[in-house]
């Protein structure tokens, strides 16, 4: 369990030149398949975050995009648009089982059943480098929202892209003062909470 945990630590300081992380979880595969009338929607694809990519790193030029999804097409895309786009060295992603169908009941190949253990350590580690991460772009997923529980300041410092109305614009166009600030009222909030 221990080495588990420690492993996010050496994987996020592969940003360049010390610049901020971007944690970006495209959510493929099953979403909204199984469930059509469920919250969780549509798929958002990586066109979509694409503009928020662009701002984010025009504003750190030395940032780092941390993509992790589960859809190996969304990763063909991002490999398509955004290394055509921008430097191949602002990205960083983990060599993961990945399938169109939800990876975790996925038959056959390199998402067979036998790799159960496998498949939730990987999630487990996708989850925990997205938490390190300054920043972070999703859809609604449990994996973002588990990374959000992991480091409360990405509450304040993520953009939930399922959202069109009322969406939260990039928290870096802030000022990094302001969301110093929001971070320093929402941990007062959550030590209240907690009781400490």
């Amino acid at each position: 369990e221990s080495e588990l945990l420690g492993r996010p630590r050496g994987a996020t300081r592969g940003s360049r030149g010390g610049g901020a992380l971007l944690g970006v979880h495209l959510r493929g595969s099953d979403k909204g398949k199984y469930l059509a009338s469920a919250a969780s929607g549509r798929p958002v694809p990586p066109k979509e975050y694409e503009p928020l990519v662009e701002s984010f790193l025009r504003t750190h030029r030395n940032g780092t995009v941390f993509v992790a999804t589960d859809s190996p097409s969304f990763l063909a895309e991002v490999r398509a648009r955004w290394l055509a786009r921008w430097p191949a060295s602002a990205f960083r992603w983990r060599d993961v089982l990945r399938a169109e169908e939800n990876v975790a009941f996925s038959r056959g190949g390199k998402g067979s059943r036998s790799s159960n253990a496998r498949k939730g350590e990987e999630v487990l580690l996708d989850v925990l480098l997205l938490s390190r991460c300054d920043y972070l772009l999703h859809s609604a997923s449990g994996v973002a929202e588990f990374a959000i529980y992991w480091n409360l300041k990405l509450h304040r410092r993520s953009v939930h892209l399922q959202y069109t109305r009322n969406r939260q614009p990039p928290p870096w166009g802030k000022g990094e003062a302001a969301v110093e600030r929001s971070t320093a009222v929402e941990r007062s909030d959550s030590e209240l909470r907690l009781g400490g």
